[in-house]
């Protein structure tokens, strides 16, 4: 009955994973294997909410004008903007990246917590299973 929530959260701590691993080599080659690895799963977690999760649930509540997926959408554009001025940096072997860092995982983890107490245990909860099933059979398509 879970299928979202527990999607969903395999896939943010998949991210977290990452984002740990290019942390603790920061400074070093793999960092930058590390740090792509974890731009390419932070952009496509967004499409998949922004392009198939986040649709379902405005559609099944109505609220799409004020509700919280308005929120997370801009929530998504500063991680983007975090993401892409770190991977700036990055691409420069810019090492100083502490400070966007710890603003990146400040607005991850508010940015989980949100989703996973709010928009994910009501898609488990008030969308069918059937539904359910096909839009994260949606989510596995794309690469």
């Amino acid at each position: 009955m879970n299928e979202v929530q527990a999607l969903m959260g395999r896939e943010h701590d998949k991210l977290h994973s990452v984002l740990s691993d290019y942390q603790k080599h920061r400074g070093k080659s793999a960092a930058k294997q590390h740090f792509r690895e974890f731009r390419e799963g932070i952009r496509k977690h967004i499409i998949w909410e922004e392009e198939i999760l986040y649709p379902l649930y405005e559609e099944r509540n109505g609220n799409r004008a004020a509700g919280p997926t308005v929120a997370m959408r801009g929530e998504h554009q500063k991680i983007l903007g975090l993401v892409e001025q770190l991977h700036g940096l990055i691409s420069r072997d810019d090492w100083h990246t502490e400070q966007l860092e710890s603003a990146l995982i400040h607005l991850l983890s508010a940015h989980r917590d949100r989703e996973e107490s709010t928009i994910y245990p009501w898609m488990d909860e008030s969308v069918s299973a059937k539904e359910r099933l096909a839009a994260i059979a949606r989510l596995r398509a794309i690469v």
